[in-house]
């Protein structure tokens, strides 16, 4: 069980990119011989026959919050905006990977925003 919460949480799968996290909840749930289809939205929708059984909906993200680089500047430092909903102080001080296994950290810095009038 927790290798395979490790494989959910580790799989690369921001907003609109779910491609990879969706084959490992497949590839997980195909034992089950349930059937399964995925809807236009991307959604991964499963059904357990059970006629005149009450029924029962489960349902979970599988997506995570995600960033997009939009700019590199001269000094290699990364501006980059939301995918997803992103809260940019929730972010400092945490580590990123990329599409490509690329991995960048946002380290915290204070800085003096103040101007003096001088």
């Amino acid at each position: 069980m927790n290798e395979l919460i490790h494989t959910l949480t580790q799989t690369w799968g921001p907003t609109s990119y779910e491609e990879g996290i969706r084959g490992v909840i497949t590839r997980e749930l195909n034992s089950l011989h349930m059937d399964c289809r995925v809807d236009a939205l991307g959604n991964l929708i499963y059904c357990i026959p059970a006629s005149g059984k009450p029924k029962l909906l489960v349902s979970a993200h599988m997506d995570q919050i995600g960033i997009i680089i939009t700019h590199v500047d001269k000094d290699g430092f990364l501006r980059f905006g939301a995918v997803g909903g992103l809260d940019p102080y929730k972010v400092l001080g945490h580590r990123f990977v990329f599409a490509n296994g690329t991995s960048a950290w946002q380290p915290w810095k204070a800085r003096n925003t103040r101007r003096s009038s001088i």
